[in-house]
């Protein structure tokens, strides 16, 4: 850019300077063209030095009109460029002079236009694998007049000077679908062009965003690993469709599973972006270039993205950074660690979680999720096929859900043996079938357990040991299937699922930490599920059974939506 304004201020002084550095390829198509006296658009990028350009023309002896967009921000540097222009012995017309275009082209003169502004009008055509909105004044011009369409572009020699190429017509397709013709030859133009980028990458000095006003979303999740954290960040993208289609706008999804090189690694990269700013880190990638493996770290680098998302503290500094690098928007899920909420554009954090109020906070009662109607729809029908001969109608099962240790929590056998009781005896005196999964996290004393009771219990019409076999409708089949649930109290997912439902939920309360204490009393209050101790299970059951209370279902996403409708 530096050597641009300075070659800016040379040819202003000296003409020769760039016939004696400028080496033109393709001035026969040019000339070939004028010959025919049907006016000729050449049409131009953002690349070199564009404006040297102008003075090249007037140095060939070419009359050349140029259609130019007023810098209406900055009136002196429009002053400058265009006093620069003139002096080069070009005309210029403005965007919205269309009869003046069409007057210069009908006398068999050259009009100068270029072709990757980015515009809030104009026609999706394909850009680098991307629908963009694309100007559509050239080809409008070229199908109005039959003008000829040049493509030209100039770029720095690899020793010193430019080199200047007219590339020969375009072959403009005609038919009697107007807005067809101006896809089909924007489109052609746009393939033009990416081959020319390709080859000459660093000359392409656009910095305007050419994607801005394009309609498709980008969103990248970066994943941990973590089967609830994955669910979450794919419900968020669900409701980023929603929004966006509000907006007219379409969502592409890319995923990349951050790896790191090891476990303090992990650690230490979010502590390296602690206290970094987002221009330093979009320059920097020393992080994630040391701390992630090669492949991850490729991967990462190689996918654009307008939207970052992430769901779990391990990957919550590589958001930061990855965001940063593509100017994206960033959303977390959950809190953030040890970096300041303020460092993202939005944050979905749950109540239980205590967070501060500000603008950029959204506060959940649970965790997100994938369930609504046509959800438990998909699941159900999956679930009944496979139940085949022994299935019964829907809701008159009993949904077990068991889950397994985790931090500060530990299912012991005497209390699930107690409730396995409780619910063959609601079962049978209500003819309910049951319905039963364990989790990956179930430990073996419970699995044997679970296999003892419900393996040859006639009531039982589904039964799953997660570590042997895990069908991904399990759960889904489970809760769309039953009349009411039974869960354990350490899966806040799992529970926020059960309770976005429309069913009756029940989670027996044992030993647990705060967290859990407090997510339970805020789902029991709002009355999305139901809490009892483990020996009052069948007195619950039977209780809701009877009386059926409206059932208030978990709703988080229409406050989630409000926040992504801020920033979308």
């Amino acid at each position: 850019m530096g050597m641009n304004l300075m070659e800016i201020f040379v040819f202003l002084f000296k003409r020769d300077y760039l016939l004696r550095y400028t080496e033109i390829d393709g001035l026969e198509n040019l000339k070939k063209a004028l010959e025919e006296k049907k006016g000729v658009i050449l049409l131009g990028i953002h690349m070199g030095n564009w404006e040297i350009c102008f003075a090249l023309a007037k140095a060939m002896g070419i009359p050349l009109y140029i259609l130019a967009e007023k810098q209406r921000k900055f009136p002196l540097l429009n002053k400058f460029l265009n006093e620069i222009r003139l002096s080069a012995g070009v005309k210029i017309i403005y965007a919205g002079q269309a009869k003046e275009a069409i007057r210069i082209l009908k006398e068999g003169k050259v009009l100068g236009v270029v072709a990757d502004h980015g515009i809030k009008e104009g026609i999706d055509a394909d850009f680098f694998g991307r629908k963009v909105l694309t100007p559509t004044l050239a080809m409008r011009l070229a199908l109005k007049t039959d003008a000829f369409v040049l493509p030209a572009y100039i770029f720095r020699r690899e020793t010193w000077g430019h080199r200047l190429v007219i590339m020969p017509p375009l072959k403009i397709e005609k038919s009697y679908d107007f807005k067809t013709d101006l896809v089909n030859n924007l489109t052609k133009v746009n393939r033009v062009f990416e081959e020319v980028i390709r080859e000459h990458p660093y000359d392409y000095l656009w910095s305007y965003r050419r994607f801005k006003y394009n309609k498709d979303i980008i969103v990248l999740i970066l994943e941990d690993g973590i089967t609830g954290h994955i669910r979450q960040s794919e419900a968020l993208v669900e409701l980023i469709k929603e929004v966006a289609s509000e907006k007219g706008l379409l969502v592409k999804v890319e995923r990349v599973k951050v790896e790191f090189k090891n476990r303090f690694f992990k650690t230490l990269q979010s502590l390296a972006v602690g206290s970094a700013d987002k221009s330093y880190c979009r320059q920097c990638l020393w992080c994630l270039k040391n701390f992630l493996t090669q492949e991850c770290f490729l991967k990462i680098k190689s996918i654009y993205a307008d939207i970052v998302i992430s769901c779990g503290t391990s990957v919550v500094g590589v958001n930061f950074v990855v965001s940063s690098l593509n100017q994206a928007k960033s959303i977390v899920i959950m809190r953030p660690s040890f970096l300041s909420t303020k460092r993202f554009n939005l944050v979905i954090i749950p109540k239980h979680d205590r967070p501060l109020k500000r603008k950029n906070i959204i506060v959940t009662l649970g965790a997100l999720n994938l369930i609504n109607e046509d959800y438990l729809k998909e699941h159900s029908d999956k679930l009944r096929e496979y139940l085949g001969v022994n299935f019964i109608p829907e809701k008159d099962y009993i949904g077990l859900l068991i889950g397994g240790d985790a931090k500060n929590f530990h299912l012991e056998k005497d209390t699930v043996s107690d409730m396995i009781c409780q619910i063959k005896s609601i079962a049978e005196k209500f003819s309910l079938g049951i319905l039963v999964t364990t989790s990956r996290r179930t430990n073996k004393e419970i699995e044997v357990l679970v296999k003892k009771e419900f393996m040859d219990y006639p009531l039982c019409k589904f039964l799953v040991i997660a570590n042997e076999y895990n069908p991904s409708f399990a759960i889904g089949g489970i809760l769309g299937l039953s009349r009411i649930v039974i869960i354990s109290p350490e899966s806040i997912s799992m529970i926020s699922e059960a309770a976005s439902s429309h069913r009756y939920v029940i989670v027996f309360q044992t030993t647990i930490d705060r967290k859990h204490k407090d997510f339970l009393y805020y789902m029991n209050k709002n009355e999305y599920i139901y809490t009892c101790l483990p020996k009052d299970l069948s007195k619950t059951m039977e209780k809701l059974l009877r009386e059926q209370p409206t059932i208030k279902i978990l709703n988080d996403k229409q406050v989630v939506k409000e926040g992504l409708r801020k920033i979308l």
